[in-house]
């Protein structure tokens, strides 16, 4: 504090030109250590400290850790992933030709044959005229013309999530509320706030409106007890960005309670029960009725004994999952320092001691993880190639599934007949992979055969 009042005493005894030089030399300053925390969290991000630190991204560690804010910590992260990647982005932020927000820009656009063109032409380029220049790289659909009105901020609560509507996003893909206020609330009474619903909204939009044929806008304000729900079920689900995949949160929710509410589905779900018990009692009864000698011979022992279970298996029933879950809180239970993980949504069990070094699949071996700490401790375990080669190799063996499912890959061991046949009808095959799977291989060769 006193270095502060001593600073503005200093600086109020400055002249006019003292004053512009030195405000000049300082933003110099500042672009080279802010060019300098780039270089910092790139090598953070690419050494992965901030997992083993215990946060599972390096968003949640700049806003943590180093106590930026929200909008800060997005930017930052974001360019210093683009400046990890292409560090002459980083040399053109330290020597204050361009900007993070156009370095943020550029992020999406950036290859190893285009740097150096991209970063010589948008130096010196204002936020608008990047946009422009971007724009004819990789152009954009045009709207459809219209005039409506806008509700001012006013007539409909901004609740962060639904609020007067859907909000302009910049090319950095942050909304422009979001650049001018950290808080979705900021600025605004409290009295006025999304967690206050003692007063009806008034809205000049209806509630729920047309969008498209087949697509509605749905607004209405909420109180802070539902959105603690809505959080709670984004955990549940595994969705991070609740205010981003609302309507899919919004579906999940409205399919299980349909299931259990709705009189046509129970009833629907009843005739299916009631039908596969009468099949079953038929078939009992005539099995009664017509025994084989070799049924009637070994009746007595007709029921098989229930195989032992696996020694060392990797199966981890429901039960104990849950007890896992529980126990951690339903919080990710990585430690790394003194601090532990937050992350509470997209949780995986795994085995304390690897399964894959005879680890046991016990209660005590087992704990809750995030993804990205999952990720993390199988590969300092197997090591970080060996763990990348065994999602490459799940990722093909995955698209060969698909191929075999649709008929699309070779078996060098078929007939030539057969491979005579699948030349002539792979190519109409490819766009009609769905086909395979809806109506079945056969039916779908007859199908193409009927139309060639």
């Amino acid at each position: 504090m006193a270095f502060m009042t001593d600073c503005i005493r200093r600086v109020a005894t400055l002249s006019r030109n003292q004053l512009l030089a030195e405000s000049k030399r300082l933003v110099g300053v500042e672009k080279v250590h802010v060019a300098r925390l780039l270089a910092h969290l790139a090598e953070i991000w690419r050494r992965k400290i901030h997992i083993d630190e215990g946060y599972s991204g390096l968003y949640c560690y700049a806003e943590d850790a180093l106590n930026l804010s929200e909008s800060e910590s997005a930017l930052r992260c974001r360019v210093a992933r683009v400046c990890g990647k292409f560090p002459g982005v980083l040399e053109s932020l330290a020597r204050n030709r361009m900007t993070m927000t156009v370095a943020s820009m550029l992020s999406s656009h950036l290859t190893a044959e285009n740097v150096g063109q991209l970063i010589a032409d948008c130096e010196g380029l204002s936020k608008r005229k990047a946009a422009e220049y971007l724009v004819r790289i990789k152009p954009k659909e045009p709207v459809s013309s219209g005039v409506r009105r806008a509700s001012s901020s006013s007539d409909t609560p901004d609740n962060g999530l639904f609020g007067s509507g859907a909000q302009r996003r910049s090319e950095d893909g942050r909304s422009s509320e979001e650049d001018q206020n950290d808080e979705p609330n900021a600025g605004r009474p409290e009295s006025q706030r999304a967690s206050d619903t003692s007063q009806p909204a008034r809205s000049s939009s209806k509630p729920i409106e047309a969008a498209q044929p087949d697509v509605f806008n749905i607004r209405f304000p909420v109180d802070r007890v539902f959105m603690e729900k809505i959080e709670r079920w984004g955990e549940v689900c595994g969705v991070d960005d609740v205010s981003r995949n609302f309507a899919t949160l919004f579906e999940k929710a409205l399919d299980i309670a349909l299931k259990k509410k709705d009189p046509i589905q129970r009833q629907e779900r009843r005739k299916e029960r009631e039908a596969k018990k009468t099949a079953a009692a038929v078939s009992a009864e005539t099995e009664e009725q017509v025994p084989s000698s070799d049924e009637s011979e070994s009746r007595p022992d007709a029921t098989p004994e229930s195989s032992p279970p696996k020694e060392h298996s990797r199966y981890i029933p429901d039960e104990a999952r849950e007890r896992v879950l529980e126990r951690a809180g339903h919080q990710c239970e990585f430690v790394g320092g003194s601090r532990r993980c937050q992350q509470r949504s997209g949780l995986h069990i795994d085995h304390v001691h690897p399964f894959g070094k005879q680890g046991s699949s016990d209660e005590s071996n087992l704990r809750a993880l995030c993804e990205v700490h999952n990720l993390r401790c199988a590969e300092q375990e197997y090591g970080e190639s060996f763990v990348q080669s065994k999602i490459e190799a799940r990722r093909v063996g995955q698209g060969r599934q698909a191929e075999d499912r649709a008929g699309l890959r070779q078996d060098p061991n078929e007939p030539d007949q057969v491979r005579e046949r699948r030349a002539r009808y792979q190519p109409s095959l490819r766009p009609r992979a769905s086909l395979w799977m809806k109506q079945g291989r056969a039916r779908a060769v007859r199908l193409l055969e009927n139309r060639a």
